[in-house]
């Protein structure tokens, strides 16, 4: 499981007073129905930010948007910011915006989203009509909540026999499934000199290789490929004999 790079939020300020946000990131605006699976849409600007050729995993989008909420309730979008670019600059846009829309806040990453409404582009004040989304998840119920669907989506196992020199085999070599090294995943058990990797169902490729990836004449096994349905087992066999790697499926 791949974790995912937290995102700079979007510059916010706020001159209303009877709006109280201090300690939360803007995330996004968006129209739609927040309660509703998938009821987001991004709002349609009248202008759009320049692209960009450079970006940074902290800031995929590749400029950070700013907005204004006004002392009468109204919001604008300031400009753009492009941090990353060999030379910073910003783009002055000032646009209102209009209709129905939420500003989605957070205090974090792991942490519960807050939508924000907006009635005819005006600030809805009444705290009792935001909306909380996911109250009282944390980090640890967010990466368990991961985890409980990482391991729903790979029920598929692959499974390595190293034969009974497996600790100096695995030293020396790497298995590869899908372009990924391998390994048994924490909350399994694999058998004693084995390997087992979970994957989805489906197909896929394995291959093993010197562990040296830096070795020029770096040696590897023949790629396999195979289709494996859920709860299937997929076995193969590895050996190194003489220089020569040898990958059999079972």
């Amino acid at each position: 499981m791949q974790a995912m790079t937290v995102q700079r939020p979007e510059g916010f300020i706020c001159r209303h007073k009877h709006v109280k946000l201090e300690g939360y990131f803007l995330d996004f605006v968006t129209t739609g129905n927040p309660v509703i699976q998938g009821g987001y849409c991004a709002y349609e600007f009248s202008t759009l930010p320049r692209p960009v050729e450079i970006v940074s995993s902290a800031l995929w989008r590749g400029c950070i948007s700013h907005y204004l909420l006004d002392e009468h309730g109204h919001l604008y979008l300031q400009g753009f910011e492009y941090p990353n670019q060999r030379v910073e600059y910003c783009d002055i846009v000032h646009e209102k915006l209009t209709g129905d829309f939420y500003l989605v806040f957070s205090k974090g990453f792991y942490i519960d989203r807050t939508y924000v409404p907006f009635k005819n582009g005006l600030v809805v004040t009444d705290e009792s009509l935001w909306i909380i989304e996911n109250t009282g998840r944390t980090r640890n119920s967010w990466t368990e909540e991961a985890e409980a669907k990482f391991l729903e989506e790979h029920n598929c196992f692959v499974v390595i026999d190293f034969g009974l020199d497996a600790p100096a085999i695995q030293s020396q070599y790497t298995v590869y499934v899908d372009g990924n090294i391998a390994a048994t995943h924490s909350k399994d058990v694999a058998d004693e000199n084995t390997l087992m990797k979970r994957v989805k169902q489906g197909n896929h490729r394995i291959v093993v290789r010197e562990s040296d990836c830096k070795k020029k004449d770096r040696k590897e096994s023949e790629t396999l490929y195979f289709s494996v349905t859920p709860e299937q087992q997929m076995h193969f066999r590895f050996d190194a004999n003489n220089g020569e790697l040898h990958l059999l499926r079972m």
